[in-house]
């Protein structure tokens, strides 16, 4: 009688550790299961999400390629050139290099001022020149008249100034009058603006007109990029200058998404991208031509990162 109760205590044992070996493969199982579910869902929404976001914001960084050299002329009512404006768009190092050259900087190759090549010539030649006395390739050039340039710079965004000398002047041509006293506070609009570029008189001679257009125009910019400008007006600015000239390799198709990325990854990763340089090299006599140093060239690949 003992043993036979010994052999059904011996088999409820036996009936328990089954059971307990079902239930932990069973957990084990569901465990499995429920743990390789995750794994799939993390890989295809949360870590591919993330490597999405990762590769999309990569993607957004700007290239080497996407740096350009755009040439800018100003001309007058005459169709004299007035202003030559060479901008270095270096969008993956959050820069907007700007350099101004005098009409009257000697070109390289046909020993001619800019205003005297752009006479004979128009446009074409003065991208040729400039190309050959800087050593650098022009991706995009356009001509504004003076609507063109004031529409822009108003589209842009007015600045205040103090002006620097006493200035006077009369445009024999035109109704433009220039009467300012040395300190006097303005707030340049693009009409204003275009008279301190082309004053003729300054203190320090025809070179001052440079360091002028630099600073303003270096300052308009910024203004412009760090105030209530936003992507979508400086798509409205670039269709006003590209429909104000008849003289331009730029088209509205320029401004792309790929360039609105560039100007937002410069306005989120820079207070004041654009500044300007102006070339080093002499004056002659009567100030009637600057002939560019060579070794201005050499500054300017690294500085326009070439």
């Amino acid at each position: 009688m003992e043993n036979e109760n010994n052999i059904k205590k011996q088999n409820k044992r036996k009936n328990h550790a089954s059971v307990a070996l079902v239930y932990f493969i069973t957990l084990i199982v569901v465990l499995l299961v429920i743990g390789g579910i995750s794994l799939f869902v993390m890989e295809k929404y949360v870590i591919t999400e993330d490597s999405s976001s990762a590769s999309s914001e990569k993607d957004l960084t700007p290239k080497k390629r996407d740096n350009a050299t755009r040439l800018y002329m100003m001309v007058d009512d005459k169709n004299n050139l007035e202003t030559v404006l060479v901008e270095r768009f270096l969008p993956r190092s959050a820069k907007i290099v700007l350099l101004p050259l005098s009409e009257k900087t000697v070109a390289a190759e046909s020993n001619q001022t800019l205003a005297q090549a752009y006479a004979s010539g128009g446009s074409s030649a003065i991208t040729e020149n400039v190309e050959s006395l800087l050593d650098v390739k022009i991706d995009n050039f356009i001509v504004l008249n003076h609507t063109n340039f004031e529409n822009v710079i108003d589209n842009l965004a007015t600045i205040n100034y103090t002006v620097p000398e006493t200035v006077y002047y009369i445009d024999d041509d035109s109704d433009d009058v220039l009467n300012y006293e040395q300190g006097e506070e303005l707030t340049l609009f693009g009409s204003e603006m275009r008279l301190f570029l082309t004053y003729p008189n300054y203190d320090d001679g025809p070179g001052h007109n440079q360091k002028v257009c630099g600073e303003l125009l270096s300052r308009v910019i910024n203004q412009g990029l760090s105030t209530s400008l936003t992507v979508q007006n400086l798509g409205s600015t670039f269709s006003t200058l590209v429909k104000g000239s008849d003289d331009k390799n730029f088209s509205l198709n320029d401004f792309n998404d790929n360039a609105m990325n560039n100007i937002n990854y410069i306005i989120d990763n820079s207070n004041e991208p654009a500044q300007y340089i102006t070339a080093t090299g002499a004056w002659n006599a009567d100030s009637t031509q600057f002939t560019v140093d060579e070794g201005f060239k050499t500054q300017l690949k690294d500085i326009f990162e070439l």
